[in-house]
């Protein structure tokens, strides 16, 4: 689930114009090396003497969750949501370093150039209010978060752990029931009272969802079709933890 910075450098060609790497896989949970591939990148440049490489970095599965210092990465820009930090959904943040962008909205002078249109205030101040409470309790909320993840990780028996034990949030985990399919395994915990997903939200259709992370990584098909992701968060309890394991475990024993 991470993503060799020397794959990257090997990717590269004189005609490359944006590197995009997720910092928090959204599929997994998993931790890129964000500034060992911005290196290669500089370095690529410097010895060609290409164009520059606009390297984006997509942290949204960090912000308010793990510590990073985004000017020590060294992207050119990165992206955050606020829906991921308990904000309002439609709103989130680029930070943009290369003044060289030009916006593919035309019409006012908002957001810098970059994209017209009367700004949702509204939105905007909920999500700074959002990243002040998330960035203020984050390591209060990573210890819990990080406790859960184990808890869940020691009770869970049969089912297949997909996300790593170490470089990972802690706030996802992404587990396969074979021979359960992934909606099926959504909807039947559904019922039960719990919010599990058939992986990222990003896709509309369900069967593509982390399709291209678990091809990536050359999962038995048996495996990636049986995936669900569980996300936790500072307001999950230990017992909804727990509770949720075992139903899990009942889940797949069932289906055996």
């Amino acid at each position: 689930g991470f993503v060799d910075p020397q794959s990257v450098e090997t990717a590269l060609e004189m005609q490359t114009r944006l590197v995009s790497v997720m910092l928090v896989n959204n599929t997994l949970g998993t931790i890129q090396d964000v500034g060992a591939m911005v290196s290669l990148v500089r370095h690529f440049e410097a010895q060609h003497k290409s164009q520059p490489i606009h390297v984006h970095c997509d942290a949204t599965q960090a912000l308010g969750k793990i510590s990073f210092d985004l000017k020590g990465l060294g992207v050119d820009s990165a992206s955050f949501s606020a829906h991921k930090l308990h904000g309002p959904r439609g709103i989130g943040i680029l930070y943009n370093t290369n003044q060289t962008i030009q916006s593919l909205s035309r019409g006012g002078g908002q957001e810098g150039g970059l994209r017209a249109g009367t700004e949702d205030l509204a939105s905007i101040a909920a999500m700074v209010i959002a990243m002040q409470e998330a960035q203020s309790t984050l390591e209060k909320n990573l210890a819990h978060v990080t406790a859960l993840n184990g808890r869940m990780r020691e009770l869970l028996d049969g089912p297949t752990i997909l996300t790593p034990s170490a470089n990972s949030s802690p706030y996802i985990l992404t587990i396969a029931l074979p021979p359960l399919p992934s909606e099926v395994a959504e909807r039947m915990l559904d019922d039960l009272g719990f919010a599990v997903s058939a992986g990222s939200a990003c896709s509309h259709n369900a069967r593509q969802k982390g399709a291209k992370v678990h091809n990536a990584l050359r999962l038995d098909p048996s495996l990636s079709q049986s995936s669900i992701r569980i996300s936790f968060s500072g307001d999950t309890s230990l017992k909804a933890c727990e509770e949720l394991a075992s139903a899990i475990n009942t889940l797949y024993r069932n289906h055996q």
